[in-house]
């Protein structure tokens, strides 16, 4: 697996640095992998380019420091970026991604002192919409996995699950991993509904999430990998379900997936946004 690691050499965040060495290092053990390092700059005029473009790269060497010894790291790179725009230095982002024949990104959220809790930088976030490719984002003040065994993923138990997992399973080396796949049930009843309406819709939804998820079970045991499901009702918000239920399972790497397609970008779920931005772990945005 050929990772692109994107660097901020704007801020010095020593933890974002040893977060993701760390991560990438337990993701090794997974799957093999090959990262490379990519820094954004934006030089104050075009002729400025080279000079920009060559310091930058000594100051990457400098940012990573010790991770660059280690086994699966692999070179430096600088993208010049012609405006100082996030959605511009995104998509040049994508487009080196692409051209390097990249498997997947990630991205470090920010980390700011007295904060107990990372947050989703505007870079981050603009990444998160826009990339095409599946994106790692690591919180530098969260728990991090010695090696990635347990995978936590939410699912909203649609027809399309099993095949959704296949394609996880190609790009994630899945084999003996400890898989729960955890799919949450609103508490928010269409319309008015009586008490009766209410439970046999909460029958019902249960019923098609079982159904839903039994394909994936399946193809899980094929693939050499314990799975089990939780499917539960809870008067939290769906987020909050998946992140108490990730949390109580000690999972190291939360996956959700993302269908959103567009010029823009601008298609990530609330429930999925709010997973990224508060999640205590490691997360897998993977694009299905």
């Amino acid at each position: 697996m050929k990772i692109l690691w994107a660097v901020d050499i704007s801020e010095n965040h020593p933890k974002a640095v040893q977060a993701m060495s760390r991560f990438l290092t337990a993701l090794n053990k997974r799957s093999s992998i090959v990262v490379d390092a990519v820094s954004m700059v934006y030089p104050v005029d075009e002729s400025q380019s080279e000079s920009v473009k060559k310091e930058s790269l000594r100051a990457l060497e400098k940012r990573i420091g010790r991770s660059s010894k280690l086994a699966w790291f692999n070179d430096f790179h600088v993208v010049v970026e012609g405006q100082s725009l996030q959605r511009g230095a995104v998509l040049s982002l994508i487009e080196f991604a692409k051209k390097g024949k990249y498997d997947g990104i990630a991205v470090v959220k920010h980390s700011k002192e007295n904060r107990k809790r990372a947050y989703l930088g505007s870079f981050a976030e603009m990444l998160c919409f826009l990339s095409p490719l599946p994106l790692f984002v690591v919180n530098p003040d969260g728990v991090l996995p010695k090696v990635v065994d347990k995978m936590f993923i939410a699912t909203d138990a649609n027809p399309d699950s099993a095949k959704e997992f296949k394609k996880l399973s190609q790009f994630l080396n899945l084999e003996k991993a400890k898989i729960h796949l955890h799919h949450a049930i609103s508490v928010i009843f269409p319309g008015r509904m009586t008490a009766e309406e209410q439970e046999s819709y909460r029958i019902s939804e249960e019923k098609n999430a079982q159904e839903g998820l039994a394909e994936v079970l399946e193809t899980a045991s094929r693939l050499g990998s314990k799975a089990v499901m939780s499917i539960v009702q809870q008067n939290l918000s769906k987020e909050d379900s998946i992140l108490k239920a990730a949390f109580k399972s000690k999972s190291d790497l939360i996956v959700v997936t993302h269908k959103g397609v567009g010029a823009f970008g601008f298609f990530l779920g609330k429930i999925t946004r709010r997973i990224i931005q508060n999640a205590d772990r490691p997360v897998l945005l993977f694009r299905a």
